[in-house]
């Protein structure tokens, strides 16, 4: 008689459950004119793929032709490519104008590849928002790249500390044949 009750009992937690799950979801359910659409930042920027191996559409910021790293007067490229995924994370590939070589430093990577300006750097510090700015900053009068690669409490990458990187806060400069990576100083 005992087995009889237990399986009554289990099958209506069963069938409550069950219910419970079919109010949620219609509850999550949602009809379409509900939903806003959201534009990317710098959707003008954005170019995507889809990449089959992934099964993912990839999404790359190109930034190209806007800046001149290697000081030649002729505007260099700089793209962010998606590493693909809910979220994303962007590594750097430029190619200097100098060179026409692919510089690719898939070891580097943000997850807000949006340009800010120096004022919000000057304001914000070493706020994880700002991860992207373009600016002279050792007054040359050729731009560098600021990067800050890592959010608050992340490790900083095996092959930076190798190049005596210490700090997540970056910058990428050109200087005669090459682009060099150094710590970011305020």
């Amino acid at each position: 008689m005992f087995d009889r009750v237990g399986s009554i009992i289990r099958k209506t937690l069963v069938l409550l459950l069950v219910l419970i799950c079919d109010v949620i979801i219609s509850q999550a359910q949602t009809d379409s004119s509900d939903v806003e659409s959201v534009s990317a930042p710098y959707s003008d920027k954005i170019v995507t793929w889809y990449d089959s191996s992934l099964q993912t559409a990839i999404a790359s910021y190109n930034y190209s032709n806007t800046w001149d790293f290697d000081g030649d007067a002729k505007n260099d490229s700089l793209v962010f490519v998606g590493t693909g995924g809910a979220h994303a994370f962007y590594f750097l590939r430029i190619v200097l104008t100098s060179d026409n070589r692919l510089h690719e430093f898939s070891f580097i990577e943000i997850d807000m590849p949006y340009i800010s300006a120096l004022t919000d750097l000057k304001r914000e510090g070493d706020n994880p928002a700002i991860q992207f700015v373009v600016h002279d900053f050792d007054a040359d009068g050729i731009d560098e790249i600021y990067l800050n690669c890592c959010g608050p409490g992340s490790l900083i990458p095996e092959q930076l500390k190798k190049m005596g990187i210490t700090s997540s806060r970056i910058l990428i400069d050109c200087s005669p044949g090459k682009l060099v990576i150094k710590n970011f100083e305020n």
